[in-house]
Order: structure tokens, then C-alpha cells, then sequence
């Protein structure tokens, strides 16, 4: 479904940078992305993953795995056009076959110095070149996913270079580290450029206009809250370190057996409270950077533009709050059987929360036909750095 927006700061040109896209002649036609999908059915396909898995010693996970993504990408739909997956298992299964001798050549010299000096600890050493693998396989598999997605028969694509990301990825990861954690918003944002600035579809090329330092507040004031969370379950450990000292001088003092004195200290000593401090923040951490996470949503969608065509984020905070705590809590209460409900839940809630604005029906967009064939996620599967929803 499409809707008119005649919004005056839109018509007078007086747009600011969130009113998706820049101006297109007279109005900006807001498009929702729709899912239809059902959990009855990702139940069936999921379950009989899982026991295909079991039975095949998981070689069946590469078929199963794209089978669950023809479906997902079938249900979405924009402007009553839906999406559709080509990538096949066997493409997933070769994919897979050529990144093991590279993944063995990697961990190998760790294997052997490990076996020679079992406990030493500078064979951990040996393990770094696989920190550089980690974001090659996670770009491949990203453009694997794109070229094997098409809407209205033109393919999306990624371009760009897995090595390169991989060096932005590693050297924003080490300034994050050397900054404390303040740099964030700008690794955050530079990672996203690269991504959505080597994206297109068909013949559109999109191009990403978002600023870090746009997020810098929320990110200093959540981080800020979120490391005096951290102090306090810091001190709560200190309690603990107390009560169990208190509880040892008490049973050496009276001659009190272990299960008498363990009584003593929950009746009589801060554990209790101690254990508040601790749990407390542990749980408010994530939350209150779910802040953080909106912000960021919103700077990468209402930013991000294909051509004319721009996006838009609707997502809140309470929302997000609301959808991590429900996944979280059925994913406990389920044992990881809720699995399946959780990705619909997360389905969902992306196409309710994401608008496409602008003209879809333009006809400059076009098939690239010389677009080279991307090699599929092989590095990933390896690695297991997929959990086979998706």
C-alpha cells in the first residue's frame, strides 16, 4: 500500500535531512514493506532442519538453510511485489568445501603447537590470522545474500573488496579499543558506509549520508550510565568477596560446618544484597544501549538512499526494549524450541518499522547482466558464524 504525503516543508523544498528522500517533484510517496510470512509454516521447515541435521550429520543444513531463506524472502512483498531467494544448496554445500582447506591452513599451526606444549599459552598467538577471517566471511556471505535476492526480476548486488573491509573492520575495532569505547559511532557508521556505498540494485547504485558524530551524544550519555552500571556490579562482587571471607571466619570461629555457616551468611550478611548489585545492572546494561541501537537504526535507514529513492525507520526505543525482552524471555522458556517464533517476531517488526520513499514505478532501474558471480558463504559456514535462521 502507497500513501501521499503532502507534507509543506516537503513541498517548498525545505526538507530537513530525515524527510526521506530529497525532494521528487511535487510529493514523496511512502511505501510499506509487508510479511506475510507464517510461523506454523518456518515451524515445519525449522523441525525438519533440525532432524535432517541429526540425520545427515548436518550436510542437509546447506539445503535447509536455503529453503528457509526462498520462504522469508517470498513472504516479503513491497508495492504488492514480492521478493524471491535464487541461491541454491548445492552453491551453499561447494561454498562450503572450499573454505575448509583455508580454515584448515589457518588453525592447523595452532593444533600442532598446542599439541607440542599443551601448556603454554603463546600458541593463542597462532589463532590472530582467523580474527582476520572473521569479517571476510561475514562480507562474503553478505554479498552472496544480496546477489541471490531479486525484486521484480532485477537482482540486488555488493561490489567492493572483502579484503578491504576486512582492514576497516580490524583497524575501527582496535580504535574502539584504544578510545575505550568512545570511537564507536564512527566505526559503527564507517563499517555501515562501506556496506551500503558498495550496494546497488540492478543498474541504482545506493549511497549512504549518515555522520557519526550525529550519534555521539546518545552514545556518550547511554555509555556513560551503562559503565556506572558496571561499576556498581563491580562493587557488588566486592560484597560477595566480604560475605564469603565473613563466612569463613565464622565457621573457623564457632566450628560451624560448611552448610551452617553457607545459612549464616544468606540470614546474616549482604549477599543478598550483593547479589542484587550484580544482577541489576547486568540486566539494565543492554537495555539502556538499546538507546544507543535505535539512534543508530535510524541514522543508518533515514540516511540511506538507492538513486531517488530513499528509507525510513520507524523503530522506538520502547519497541526494541519491548521486542528483545519478549525474544528473550521465550527463548528461556522455550529452551531454544521458541527459536522460529523469535525470527517472525524479528521479521515483523523490521517490515512494520521500515518505510521505502520515493517512485518505485521509475523505469531507469535496469538488469546488470556483467555483474560477477559471488562465491557463496563458505568461510561462514566453517566458522559457524550462521545459526542457520537466516
Amino acid at each position: 500500500m502507497s500513501t501521499i504525503i503532502t507534507d509543506p516543508a516537503l513541498l517548498t523544498g525545505q526538507a530537513t535531512e530525515d524527510a526521506q528522500p530529497r525532494k521528487i517533484g511535487q510529493y514523496v510517496t511512502t511505501n510499506h514493506i509487508h510479511y506475510d510470512g507464517h510461523t506454523g509454516q518456518i515451524y515445519k521447515i525449522w523441525l525438519l532442519n533440525f532432524l535432517m541435521n541429526i540425520i545427515t550429520l548436518g550436510i542437509y543444513s546447506f539445503w535447509g538453510k536455503t529453503r528457509l531463506r526462498q520462504y522469508v524472502a517470498g513472504a516479503f512483498s513491497l508495492n504488492k511485489d514480492r521478493f524471491e531467494y535464487t541461491g541454491t544448496g548445492k552453491e551453499l554445500f561447494l561454498g562450503f568445501l572450499k573454505a575448509i582447506p583455508l580454515f584448515l591452513v589457518l588453525y592447523l599451526p595452532y593444533m600442532v603447537a598446542s599439541f607440542m606444549d599443551p601448556e603454554a599459552i603463546w600458541p593463542l598467538v597462532l589463532l590472530v590470522p582467523l580474527f582476520y577471517v572473521f569479517p571476510i566471511a561475514i562480507y562474503s556471505a553478505l554479498r552472496y545474500r544480496m546477489n541471490r535476492t531479486n525484486w521484480r526480476s532485477i537482482r540486488f548486488g555488493l561490489d567492493g573488496s572483502a579484503i578491504r573491509y576486512a582492514n576497516l573492520y580490524l583497524w575501527r575495532w582496535f580504535l574502539d579499543i584504544v578510545s575505550l569505547g568512545i570511537l564507536i559511532p564512527y566505526s559503527d557508521v564507517k563499517r555501515y558506509r562501506y556496506l551500503a556505498d558498495h550496494a546497488s540494485y540492478g543498474n541504482i547504485l545506493f549511497r549512504f549520508e549518515g555522520r557519526g558524530k550525529d550519534l555521539m551524544f546518545i552514545h556518550l550519555a547511554t555509555y556513560s550510565v551503562a559503565l556506572g552500571l558496571l561499576l556498581i556490579a563491580f562493587y557488588g562482587f566486592q560484597l560477595i568477596a566480604a560475605s564469603f571471607a565473613m563466612m569463613q571466619a565464622t565457621a573457623a570461629e564457632y566450628g560451624l560446618p560448611i552448610d551452617e555457616a553457607v545459612f549464616f551468611m544468606l540470614s546474616e550478611t549482604s549477599l543478598p544484597g550483593a547479589l542484587a548489585y550484580i544482577m541489576l545492572p547486568f540486566i539494565l546494561f543492554p537495555l539502556v544501549r538499546l538507546i544507543y541501537k535505535t539512534a543508530l537504526i535510524h541514522e543508518m535507514t533515514n540516511h540511506l538512499y538507492a538513486g531517488d529513492i530513499g528509507f525510513r525507520s520507524t523503530v522506538t526505543t520502547t519497541g526494541l526494549i519491548k521486542l528483545k525482552l519478549g525474544n528473550f524471555f521465550i527463548l528461556m522458556c522455550t529452551l531454544g524450541l521458541g527459536m522460529p517464533y523469535i525470527m517472525q517476531r524479528n521479521l515483523r517488526f523490521f517490515a512494520q518499522h521500515t518505510q521505502v520513499r520515493g517512485d518505485l514505478e521509475t523505469s531507469d532501474i535496469k538488469q546488470v547482466t556483467n555483474r560477477k558471480s559471488s562465491d557463496a558463504e563458505g568461510l561462514q559456514a566453517v566458522m559457524g558464524l550462521d545459526s542457520g535462521l537466516m
